[in-house]
């Protein structure tokens, strides 16, 4: 059954979970998109980064991407987008993978307050 929402035909809607993420699929005429709430958890524990200075990075926000912690664009079609920053200086560096973490990129120890799975 098609139904009009916001000017757009639906052909239909689907909501799940992956991986304790809510992800609705959308299916508008061809097109498929996807919207999640919450990023996945990617890893529970940091990981340790070598940057350079004066070198542009695509931090990872969702959770999807395969060459964590930096972006491969496997957020298309959600609602995330990376977090683009210029290293400041050359060094080692921990950054968040359980994407939880209020100092993005960097790590604050959150992935110690998620639930044990």
């Amino acid at each position: 059954m098609l139904q009009k929402f916001g000017g757009l035909i639906l052909k239909r809607c689907v909501a799940q979970y992956k991986n304790g993420i809510l992800i609705v699929s959308v299916y508008v005429k061809t097109q498929r998109i996807e919207i999640m709430d919450k990023p996945k958890v990617a890893a529970d524990s940091p990981i340790q980064v070598e940057l350079e200075a004066g070198k542009k990075y695509a931090y990872c926000t969702c959770g999807l991407s395969e060459k964590q912690p930096f972006c491969d664009g496997a957020h298309k079609g959600t609602d995330f987008t990376p977090t683009v920053f210029e290293a400041e200086e050359s060094g080692t560096q921990y950054f968040c993978r359980c994407k939880q973490t209020c100092d993005a990129p960097r790590c604050d120890g959150a992935h110690n307050k998620l639930p044990k799975q």
